[in-house]
């Protein structure tokens, strides 16, 4: 993977959520009347399907949501991997460093420090490998 990949994936929103934010659906508290002219019992069945549906729709966008948090992630740790010349385990610590410093902003924040990172963990592994054979 190369950050030019990954550059051209944020800026086509391959990592955002695939399902809409259920911003429509509100939460109805029990004493809510859908119709007056129907039961308390209609209406307190009512509550519970609508809360229900709103419930699964936002289960449905949180999934979406993991999904691409979790394709960024793999592709990042995989250009530290590719582009730096570390291990998994090394990779993986690169990316959550670089998640702590930069999730606040958004992924492509992430992306530049998974780069600035990574590209500071090859030049030390670099060194220690250089110092050891000295």
């Amino acid at each position: 993977m190369t950050f030019g990949k990954i550059s051209t994936k944020l800026m086509t929103g391959a990592y955002e959520p695939k399902v809409p934010f259920p911003c429509s659906k509100q939460v109805y508290p029990d004493t809510y009347v859908f119709d007056e002219g129907r039961t308390v019992r209609w209406n307190k069945e009512k509550v519970k399907e609508e809360n229900q549906k709103r419930e699964e729709a936002l289960a449905e966008y949180r999934a979406s949501v993991r999904e691409g948090e979790n394709a960024f992630r793999t592709d990042a740790i995989s250009l530290a991997m590719d582009e730096y010349g570390l291990n998994e385990a090394q990779a993986q610590m690169v990316f959550s460093t670089a998640y702590e410093h930069g999730h606040s902003a958004g992924f492509s924040d992430v992306l530049n420090y998974v780069e600035e990172f990574g590209e500071l963990a090859g030049k030390i592994l670099a060194a220690q490998d250089k110092e050891g054979k000295e």
